[in-house]
């Protein structure tokens, strides 16, 4: 795999214009240094120590290290949960959907806000709080990750065409706040803790919360801590739990100030007052949910465009 992206990048560059010659002249500078530790020697403290000093790693692959680097069934924890969790998530040799990962899931398990440049140290953090070994955070982290897949290919994900629609609406909407708390329902649904109505109502709550705000132009500064503390807040209760949607409708709806659902006559002013032409996803969503309805048929939307609107 390697060769492969080495070609690749060799055949670019010559494209451009470089000459075979200096990319082997450039290949002749480098450098590859050898470390010899010894037994008492952490490889992982070693490795962290000389990451510091030159091009920082992403948090995938900090983590990927922390897990991998000195366990003797390296191999196979790396075929059986890494590269899985990597297919999963990885597209396009960017580890950029790996990392948001990493940190929706940190968010899920701490139920609070974490930033980007302590995402490593708060996982390693967790790993020990939680007396993980190796191979039983991959196994968690497999599970998280293939319900972190179906928020970001829809189309791709094994539920029904209901949870698939609304997953795809809260992709347009690129409303990726609300996914620890998702990631949260959706584990309670593979645990069989709520039942697929259930599911679906929850997701038709969250959807409809962040479709109003949008349509209200509503601020999104505060929807990152409102969702990294929902799940625990409503929940706090156990008996809730007996009540599932019912109590975090209750909790949303109870909900004043910047974190409101904002009032149907507010809503009304705003889809006819306001400029939501500037939000193309949002109108699309709102267009082909009134061209669409309750239909079982549904228009093909992939080449559309939109030009006009008349009331």
């Amino acid at each position: 795999m390697n060769y492969q992206v080495a070609k690749k990048t060799f055949a670019s560059w010559i494209k451009s214009g470089i000459t075979p010659f200096e990319i082997l002249n450039a290949l002749r500078k480098l450098q590859v240094v050898g470390i010899n530790l010894d037994q008492e020697d952490d490889p992982q403290v070693i490795f962290e120590s000389i990451n510091s000093t030159g091009v920082a790693l992403t948090n995938s692959d900090l983590i990927r290290n922390f897990l991998l680097m000195d366990d003797h069934n390296q191999d196979q924890l790396f075929d059986t949960y890494w590269i899985p969790i990597e297919t999963l998530l990885r597209r396009n040799n960017s580890n950029n959907n790996l990392d948001q990962f990493f940190r929706q899931y940190l968010i899920t398990k701490k139920n609070s806000t974490i930033m980007e440049r302590k995402v490593y140290f708060e996982f390693v953090d967790l790993f020990k709080k939680q007396r993980f070994t190796h191979e039983s955070a991959l196994q968690e982290l497999k599970t998280y990750a293939k319900i972190y897949a179906s928020f970001l290919y829809p189309d791709e994900a094994k539920y029904n065409d209901q949870i698939r629609d609304y997953l795809r609406e809260l992709k347009q909407l690129r409303q990726t706040t609300c996914y620890p708390f998702l990631l949260h329902v959706f584990k309670d649904f593979q645990d069989q803790r709520i039942d697929e109505k259930t599911l679906t109502s929850v997701l038709s709550l969250i959807t409809t919360y962040l479709i109003r705000r949008s349509i209200c132009n509503v601020s999104t500064n505060s929807l990152n801590t409102l969702f990294a503390y929902l799940y625990a807040r409503v929940f706090k209760v156990a008996q809730n739990k007996e009540k599932y949607y019912e109590a975090i409708n209750k909790y949303l709806f109870s909900q004043k100030g910047k974190n409101e659902i904002p009032a149907d006559e507010v809503v009304k002013y705003a889809l006819k007052h306001s400029n939501l032409y500037q939000n193309q996803e949002l109108c699309r969503i709102l267009l082909l949910d009134v061209e669409n309805g309750d239909s079982k048929e549904k228009l093909a939307t992939q080449n559309l465009t939109i030009e006009h609107a008349w009331c």
